[in-house]
């Protein structure tokens, strides 16, 4: 009678061991097909330079100006040249930044980033949806569209 009952003892924990590995293997398998999935669209390796602009700051003492700050990725492949600064308002007009310090053109380095004072009063624009563009030479420019305050 006690053998019996030591063999049903032993095979339930046989069991909860066989259910908890083919969790465990299911689990790992299930992750190993999703992480390769997304391996495959996720990393592409870039072709030309590019630029991202991490933050743009708005002074509410001095409409006159706002900053820029770019940064060029550890995944580019070279350094980049920012060529140039422009604003698009909500009506598509196009608004050269008359100065930009430091002064254009600049170099960004890979994993380097700047800071950029642009001059452009958007005084007439406040509460609007504006848009920065960024040009660089030979590379990906970008965009970024905010809310003036």
């Amino acid at each position: 009678m006690r053998l019996i009952r030591n063999a049903i003892g032993i095979s339930k924990l046989i069991l909860i061991l066989l259910l908890l590995i083919s969790a465990i293997v299911g689990a790992v398998l299930t992750y190993m097909w999703t992480e390769g999935y997304y391996q495959s669209i996720g990393f592409q390796i870039l072709e030309t330079a590019t630029v991202t602009i991490t933050n743009v700051a708005f002074n509410s003492q001095d409409p006159t100006f706002f900053n820029v700050s770019l940064l060029n990725p550890s995944i580019s492949p070279s350094s980049v040249t920012v060529t140039r600064i422009m604003v698009s308002t909500e009506d598509e007009t196009l608004h050269n930044v008359t100065a930009v310090t430091p002064p254009l053109p600049v170099k960004l380095s890979i994993s380097k980033s700047k800071t950029f004072k642009c001059v452009w009063n958007w005084t007439g624009y406040t509460g609007n949806d504006i848009k920065v563009h960024v040009f660089v030479a030979d590379g990906t420019g970008t965009n970024l569209e905010t809310t003036v305050p």
